[in-house]
């Protein structure tokens, strides 16, 4: 067994002739786990610079304005969309910011600007400020653009000798444009999403300075070529979406306990005492909530799962089992058979009902029955499969496999 697991480990096809012995396949492919969640930005600043626009949708419910202040449900309301109207009026208590999130310093806006409001900065107020480290400037433009109501990411960067990065630049997600070849793709299945990139020449830079060992600003633009969002739509922009890790751990231990996700969903707002405070949106919840199954799917269980299987196969020679393995080492579909199905299906298998609604399991994995019924007018279970979503593709691969389980022969009906 022990030899069995390293060839598994190294993505051989151990298969063996069904009418020998054990058929246990791997297959390697995409991940098909289909959520993202890109933790990979840098300095907690959005990182993006590809032709994909900012979602700004602002489909949302009503906040729960009565434990906000007189002054802000004004400034909700009436807030105008300027750079001359910053979104929140005093920086160094800033009421609608999301409280929790290690994006933001607020005090930094107090220290920068030479006491002027920051949503009447220009560039001299700003150029020539040092910041101690990069994280640090990171920091002060990711709550600028938060309280100014734009998404930051990142531009340009530069490295020294050593290895280090020395300069780096950061802009508004509309700056630029998009590229034509996005737009001229040939088979194109979908319509190109709305162009959201307007030239906007807002940007911040920064270099380090060797004299004092900090980083110095070498440019700040504030300028916009187009409406600021509203306070309340700040948490749809992309750069300040993120589910901070004290909601992480918070999310996990509820999940533990048996809560559906959307019910955490409502039990964070209430913590947060509303949408805006919170700092993410639900799908960033359900985002995150699939990765962490996936990654304890490949940490724990899928092992004792193969461990099992294996087991299985000692004790019945023509057990099958045939599984999918993702570029990243993730488990991905499964599908086994034992002995006992594959003779039924050999012999009851002209009708075959194929159900895929059940998602009863701690992962809420779909679970695929392949059932028939027999002489005697009783339900069978031909084989059991998991799916990593509920794609085409994994779909194809789920009938080959069975297929293949069932030494090719087909059904003549097959009812869904």
């Amino acid at each position: 067994m022990e030899g069995l697991m390293d060839d598994m480990s190294t993505g051989k096809d151990t298969g063996i002739d069904l009418n020998v012995g054990l058929d246990w396949g791997m297959d390697y492919g995409d991940d098909t786990g289909g959520v993202r969640d890109s933790d990979d930005m840098e300095d907690n600043v959005d990182t993006s610079d590809s032709d994909s626009e900012d979602d700004n949708n602002t489909n949302f419910g009503d906040d729960d304005k009565e434990n906000i202040s007189d002054e802000h449900l004004h400034s909700f309301e009436k807030q105008p969309h300027s750079s001359d109207a910053p979104l929140h009026k005093d920086a160094a208590n800033p009421a609608m910011a999301p409280p929790y999130s290690s994006m933001y310093d607020w005090t930094l806006l107090d220290k920068v600007g030479n006491g002027k409001p920051y949503s009447k900065w220009e560039s001299d107020d700003v150029v020539g400020y040092e910041f101690e480290t990069l994280v640090e400037a990171a920091k002060f433009y990711s709550t600028y653009g938060c309280a100014m109501g734009f998404s930051v990411r990142k531009n340009t960067h530069t490295y020294s000798k050593y290895g280090v990065k020395n300069m780096q630049r950061w802009v508004c997600s509309r700056e630029g444009e998009r590229q034509p070849v996005h737009n001229d793709k040939e088979n194109r299945k979908r319509e190109p999403r709305p162009v959201t990139r307007l030239h906007c020449p807002a940007a911040f830079k920064v270099s380090f300075v060797e004299a004092t060992n900090r980083f110095k600003v070498k440019q700040f633009v504030p300028t916009h070529f187009h409406h600021l969002a509203a306070a309340h739509e700040v948490q749809f922009l992309s750069s300040h979406r993120k589910v901070d890790d004290a909601s992480k751990a918070q999310i996990r231990s509820l999940r533990a306990a048996g809560i559906r996700t959307n019910q955490i969903m409502d039990y964070l707002v209430n913590c947060a005492r509303s949408f805006q405070n919170l700092g993410f949106t639900k799908t960033d919840v359900y985002n995150f909530v699939s990765a962490d199954r996936r990654s304890e799917i490949l940490d724990s269980y899928s092992e004792a799962a193969l461990a099992y299987l294996q087991a299985r196969a000692t004790t019945d020679p023509r057990f099958y089992c045939r599984y999918t393995v993702s570029d990243g080492g993730e488990l991905g579909n499964m599908l086994w058979a034992d002995s006992t199905s594959q003779l039924d299906y050999s012999l009851f298998g002209d009708v075959l009902v194929f159900d895929s609604t059940y998602k009863t399991n701690a992962y809420n994995l779909p679970f695929l029955l392949f059932i028939g019924v027999n002489n005697h007018n009783a339900s069978t279970v031909f084989a059991c499969a998991l799916l990593a979503d509920e794609t085409a593709e994994n779909y194809v691969w789920i009938l080959n496999a069975f297929l293949h389980c069932m030494g090719g022969k087909k059904p003549t009906a097959v009812i869904t």
